[in-house]
């Protein structure tokens, strides 16, 4: 387990929804004309009424806002166990957990 690695792959992703962010408060500012949806196999697009560009502008914010929040608390746990981790391996052992226990 790398938590140094993991926390570094959270980071990327956090950054990656913070300029999907910023290009889609970019693209609401020049006016969403069509939306296109991906998949492995094909593409669809589709044209947007103005009316409903508010919409879909403040539902994709919302989406990203919320995969943002679930990716620091992810980052927070991970953080969490990193440090429970290092002070696990800086206790010292305690001797009775390894002595036999006394003959009788």
């Amino acid at each position: 387990m790398s938590y140094r690695r993991d926390l570094k792959r959270l980071r990327r992703a956090r950054q990656q929804l913070k300029r999907q962010r910023h290009a889609l408060v970019a693209l609401e500012l020049d006016g969403i004309v069509t939306l296109t949806l991906h998949s492995v196999a094909q593409s669809l697009t589709l044209a947007l009424q103005p009316e409903a560009r508010g919409e879909l502008v403040d539902l994709l914010l919302e989406a990203i806002k919320q995969r943002r929040l679930i990716l620091k608390a992810e980052a927070a746990r991970t953080r969490e166990n990193w440090q429970q981790e290092l002070d696990r391996r800086q206790q010292p052992a305690n001797p009775d957990e390894f002595s036999a226990p006394p003959a009788s």
